[in-house]
């Protein structure tokens, strides 16, 4: 498993062996010929050089991860919304099997439907229409109180 403190580690020792190997190179280039403050300015430009290459990948990677949370972010919301769709459905969609159950036994046990059982029934397809017409024209799918079911 990689670490922070390994990744910072190796960060510092790879710029250990670079800084190292970088004057070590300046060395035998110049000879010993350089002012120490020749020598100075080339380093500073060397690392700056570095600082800079590095900052532009890190730039990258940390606006990669920004996107890839917002992603997230926002499936996690996709997800959480079909979850208040379902609910709300499943609700309504229960009535009405119940309803449909209440008029098999009205018909096994006499052989008829009641009309309170019709009007029970009606009512249940009514509000079971409505709730899924009021589901359709949801605009914001953040608001909470949008997915209330809504009882008759």
């Amino acid at each position: 498993m990689v670490t922070k403190h390994k990744v910072v580690l190796t960060s510092a020792s790879f710029m250990f062996a670079l800084m190292l190997l970088f004057e070590f190179t300046k060395e035998q280039v110049f000879k010993g010929g350089l002012s120490p403050w020749q020598s100075h300015w080339i380093t500073i430009l060397f690392t700056t050089s570095i600082a800079f290459v590095i900052t532009i990948f890190s730039v990258k990677k940390v606006l990669n991860l920004e996107e890839r949370e917002q992603d997230v972010s926002l499936k996690e919301e996709k997800l959480k919304t079909i979850g208040h769709v379902m609910r709300v459905v499943f609700h309504h969609v229960n009535n009405l099997s119940n309803s449909l159950s209440v008029i098999e036994l009205e018909m096994k046990t006499i052989n008829s439907v009641s009309d309170s059982t019709l009007v029970t029934l009606n009512r249940s397809i009514r509000g079971t229409t409505s709730e899924l017409s009021r589901l359709e024209q949801i605009e914001d799918p953040f608001d909470e109180e949008a997915f209330k079911i809504k009882y008759n």
